[in-house]
């Protein structure tokens, strides 16, 4: 969020960051979306970002986001009806609009995309979202990855790249901590 507010941008596309291979727990990251998006308003009143958009790839994982936007709604006091229908269910936190759809993120029209990876920003050589953003985006962003983030990523760290084929201006490729069953790296959800 910070580094779209300071690029001026005023929307960012999230998928359900973590849910996937990473096997976080879907609630878990639902409220961490809405929390973080509520204390960066907090923290930043006069932001840029106007919309913040999940967009989750089933049914089931859309259910989840938004039970958590209703159960934020109704802690700060708006309608929780407000997020009704799959297409544009909705609420605002701050200045910002966050909105859950059930879709394809590389077909969303907003100024960043954001998306984890492996460390080697081999996008090609992963499957899932990486792949189809090198597929929609183009080899450019590949290309682009390579030049400028030759070492890969750390954990925690996010490469910055233009959409390319994308409808967006940018694309935030992310690596974020992977955890073992044996618990040598715990899950977020469990280290609080």
């Amino acid at each position: 969020l910070k580094e779209t507010d300071s690029l001026s941008l005023q929307s960012i596309a999230f998928p359900a960051l973590g849910t996937g291979g990473l096997n976080y727990e879907p609630n878990f990251v639902a409220n961490s979306l809405f929390d973080t998006v509520k204390r960066y308003n907090v923290q930043n009143p006069t932001t840029n970002i106007e919309l913040v958009v999940c967009v989750v790839y089933q049914d089931q994982m859309y259910q989840t986001f938004v039970a958590a936007a209703r159960d934020g709604a109704r802690r700060k006091g708006n309608e929780a009806n407000k997020i009704t229908l799959k297409t544009s269910g909705s609420t605002k936190i701050g200045n910002s609009h966050i909105k859950v759809l059930v879709g394809d993120l590389t077909q969303e029209q907003v100024d960043v995309l954001v998306h984890t990876c492996s460390h080697s920003l081999q996008l090609k050589k992963t499957s899932g979202l990486a792949t189809e953003i090198l597929n929609t985006a183009g080899w450019n962003i590949q290309t682009d990855l390579d030049n400028n983030y030759p070492n890969g990523l750390k954990n925690g760290e996010f490469a910055v790249t233009n959409g390319y084929g994308l409808g967006c201006k940018k694309v935030y490729h992310g690596k974020v901590l992977d955890f073992t069953a044996n618990g040598s790296n715990d899950r977020p959800e469990k280290s609080e």
